[in-house]
């Protein structure tokens, strides 16, 4: 993952079918890190990457939500 993430770059991680579930994960989790470093170290916020962090957080909760579901689904 680059040094910047940009939102099509995270479209491209979401969009491309040859990541697993997982792969899918650590890719978004990547670039979360990424992008809360480059938060913590700027000089003042930064609008889009505000959006972007909370974009990958809400997805990452998705993701996870769905996988406990069906998780607990198998269960019953």
């Amino acid at each position: 993952m680059p040094a910047q993430v940009s939102r099509q770059e995270i479209q491209q991680i979401l969009a491309d079918s040859g990541y697993s579930a997982g792969q899918r994960e650590e890719r978004l989790k990547e670039a979360l890190t990424i992008l809360s470093a480059e938060e913590a170290e700027a000089d003042g916020p930064d609008g889009e990457r505000s959006r972007l962090i909370r974009e990958i957080e809400a997805t990452l909760d998705r993701q996870a939500a769905n996988q406990d579901a069906a998780e607990h689904a198998e269960d019953t």
